[in-house]
């Protein structure tokens, strides 16, 4: 599949940065931009998601295609990917498939391991944003306001009503549409929730660095520890006083960790 994308710079080497689930490469924009005085920066909608084609299919294994079909479209032979929560999954599918392609990996709060049922909070959330997202009827409303105040009272979160808000967009007409392919997602949530091999990451020895909100429960301490035990070459980051969206609640700290120079002694360099 052909992907939309956002490119950001060009005269540095080729950077590649992937959303999450319900995002696009809108919520990376800043950041992208700042990083585009160092590197040329492509940030694609996956699959279903922002303006980029809607399908049936959604898994790794396929969005790993898509990203290979970005890698040969821009003639990008190798490529730091940074991967936030399913972008940070697809990241390590596609390092896994196609090693030679990756140069580094950031993973923004995702570990590899799969998110099972005994996680109620992780999966639960994601059913509950699913149901309620496939349950609201955008003809009711006359504007986005009314939709916001609908969402944070039915998902009893305002920042992520605020957040999956940026996913409707306005028909000529004055329609309000979802972006997301909302049936497909729902149908496909367990396979996105799946453990990923990292075999190859490890035998090509990858660089690999993992950023956590502190508050957040993707990467608990002893998934730390399950990381550094599978991972030898594994790094990980810790940014106080975020969550789940680190790079958003937290941009200063978060491009402090992964641009150039120090930031508390240690830093990622892309490079």
């Amino acid at each position: 599949m052909k992907l939309f994308y956002k490119k950001l710079g060009s005269n540095g080497s080729p950077l590649i940065i992937l959303h999450g689930l319900y995002g696009s490469s809108d919520n990376w924009f800043s950041l992208g931009k700042y990083l585009s005085q160092f590197y040329t920066v492509f940030i694609p909608d996956l699959r279903n998601h922002g303006k980029s084609e809607h399908s049936k299919d959604h898994n790794y294994s396929v969005m790993a295609k898509d990203l290979l079909h970005l890698f040969y479209e821009n003639s990008i032979k190798k490529a730091p990917i940074i991967g936030h929560s399913m972008g940070g999954k697809l990241a390590m599918k596609f390092a896994n498939f196609y090693p030679s392609k990756v140069e580094k990996l950031i993973i923004v709060d995702i570990s590899f391991k799969k998110y099972s049922d005994n996680e109620l909070l992780i999966k639960n959330n994601h059913s509950k944003i699913l149901d309620t997202i496939s349950n609201l009827e955008l003809d009711s409303y006359r504007n986005r306001k009314e939709i916001e105040v609908a969402l944070s009272e039915k998902i009893g979160s305002e920042k992520t009503a605020k957040f999956i808000l940026k996913n409707i967009k306005r028909t000529k007409e004055g329609l309000f549409l979802w972006k997301l392919n909302i049936e497909a997602i729902t149908k496909n949530i367990d396979s996105l929730l799946e453990e990923i091999n990292i075999s190859n990451i490890n035998e090509n020895k990858i660089p690999i660095s993992f950023i956590k909100g502190e508050k957040s429960d993707y990467i608990t301490k002893k998934e730390e520890q399950s990381i550094l035990k599978k991972i030898k070459q594994a790094k990980i980051y810790t940014i106080k006083n975020a969550g789940h969206w680190l790079h958003a609640e937290q941009p200063t700290e978060f491009i402090k960790i992964i641009q150039r120079g120090k930031y508390n002694g240690n830093s990622i360099e892309i490079k």
